[in-house]
């Protein structure tokens, strides 16, 4: 309970207790790299007939620890 909690300090507690739990049972998994493609996308009355698509800045997820190497993106 942490935004029910009956003093400011019971609510520092408990918030250290979610963050603890965060970091001992999961896992950042990087999925895709700053400006790697990750799709081709067809242009329609474009310029060019397709362009790459991917993403401005890494991307991660979390995930249970240890079940990093099970994650594919697809």
């Amino acid at each position: 309970m942490v935004l029910g909690a009956q003093s400011e300090t019971a609510r520092a507690t408990e918030s250290q207790k979610l963050l603890n739990y965060g970091f001992l049972n999961f896992d950042a998994v990087r999925l895709y790299e700053k400006g790697q493609g990750v799709a081709t996308l067809e242009v329609w009355k474009g310029s060019v007939r397709e362009v790459k698509a991917g993403f401005d800045r890494e991307l991660f997820i979390s995930v249970p620890r240890g079940q990093g190497d099970r994650i594919k993106a697809t």
